[in-house]
């Protein structure tokens, strides 16, 4: 996998930000800031060999042959490499393949997935890379969908709002900024989305002032009361008067 990693220095991530062996390194600060973050040095071992190795396949002869393997086969060669702690997280690193499957199995997986999502996310709204319409070359969609799924569902205590200014500041000095201050509606957009999967009225978050400087888990909270507070009879007699006012 170390051989495999030093070839990514040949391999561009996305024109004017570098290599996938950068993108390696990005990934793996930003997966360890996480780790500390979320008060979980038990697993930033693991995470770390995770992080730092989850693209080195791009560079094997079986992944160019049969791309569908990327992940998978990082996990393989981990596990032949005696890092088991870490193969299942690389295995399952592009994790969840679509909108609604599946998330990694594992906290380090989980952790070390959402890294990678972020930073991808921050490098293409950086160059101006925002999916428009039908038109989403890089999977942008699921790759934030990714995000916010892993981020709720795994009740983790970090915001948006931390995890894009610390992805952003692990780029170089210098590095154009042509898009990223498209990139919290972009998120509000998958969020909103994720919500209505979950029982919820999508439309509800818009009154969530705050969604992107708090944890996931806070802003389902308060939409959920919010929701409740809707169904009561002083609600509904506040609410009239409230739109005259408005008006």
């Amino acid at each position: 996998l170390e051989k495999f990693k030093e070839k990514l220095k040949n391999v561009q991530f996305l024109e004017g930000l570098g290599s996938m062996y950068d993108k390696s390194l990005r990934t793996q600060q930003l997966a360890n800031w996480l780790c500390e973050k979320l008060h979980k040095t038990a697993v930033k071992d693991t995470v770390d060999y995770a992080a730092s190795h989850a693209y080195a396949d791009l560079a094997s002869h079986v992944v160019y042959e049969f791309p569908e393997l990327q992940g998978y086969m990082g996990g393989q060669y981990a596990a032949l490499e005696g890092r088991a702690d870490a193969a299942k997280a690389m295995e399952e690193f592009y994790f969840p393949l679509t909108s609604s499957s599946e998330l990694p199995s594992t906290e380090e997986g989980c952790i070390v997935s959402l890294a990678g999502k972020i930073d991808t996310l921050v490098g293409n709204f950086l160059i101006g890379q925002i999916p428009t319409g039908s038109e989403d070359p890089f999977a942008l969609r699921r790759q934030a969908f990714g995000a916010v799924r892993i981020l709720l569902e795994k009740e983790m205590n970090v915001s948006l709002k931390d995890l894009v200014e610390k992805a952003a500041s692990l780029y170089p000095a210098g590095t154009p900024d042509k898009g990223l201050k498209e990139l919290p509606g972009f998120l509000f957009q998958r969020l909103a989305l994720v919500l209505e999967q979950r029982g919820h009225k999508a439309a509800t978050l818009n009154a969530v002032a705050n969604w992107y400087e708090m944890p996931l888990t806070q802003v389902e909270a308060l939409v959920s009361a919010l929701e409740t507070v809707k169904t009561g009879e002083d609600f509904a007699q506040m609410l009239e008067p409230a739109k005259r006012v408005c008006n």
